[in-house]
């Protein structure tokens, strides 16, 4: 069992790995990474709806009907029917009245990237800040104790006498 799930750890690590080195080699030339995607899923659906041809269920009206709702069921529960129909950067762009990316200039994509890189500067700096309140809390909590124990033996000096 170990194995196997070592084998697949393994397996899986290495087809992420291309992934990401395809994605970033491709990733320079998008009409050829268009093209190529494009290819792919069409004979992937290609095959699953070859697949579905193989199974009588599926045939005709009510099969159609069928195979129509049950997809849309499982699509809306994973959460996948609105992103892949309509993305959420779709929605959010409408909702912000935004331009395509493909409409954007140059000039507006390096002041986002400008305004995220500032963003990232100010989380860091309110992280550290974060860090220092928890560190000064922590001493707070150190000189309570050490108060509390400092009366705790007085009372009982006290009581003694």
């Amino acid at each position: 069992m170990k194995e196997t799930i070592g084998l697949y750890k393994r397996m899986f690590k290495f087809f992420d790995r291309l992934e990401d080195r395809v994605r970033a080699g491709l990733s320079n030339h998008p009409m050829i990474y268009a093209i190529i995607g494009g290819v792919a899923i069409v004979v992937f659906w290609r095959g699953v709806w070859g697949f579905m041809d193989l199974f009588p269920i599926f045939d005709g009206l009510y099969g159609m009907i069928w195979t129509t709702i049950a997809s849309s069921l499982v699509l809306m529960v994973t959460g996948i029917f609105i992103s892949y129909f309509v993305t959420d950067r779709i929605i959010l762009s409408g909702m912000k009245h935004e331009k395509k990316v493909a409409e954007k200039t140059q000039e507006e994509l390096a002041e986002e990237e400008e305004m995220i890189a500032r963003l990232a500067v100010t989380l860091e700096r309110i992280g550290k800040e974060l860090q220092e309140i928890k560190q000064r809390l922590y001493m707070v909590e150190i000189k309570e104790k050490e108060i509390s124990e400092t009366i705790g033996i007085e009372e009982r000096v006290d009581k003694k006498s």
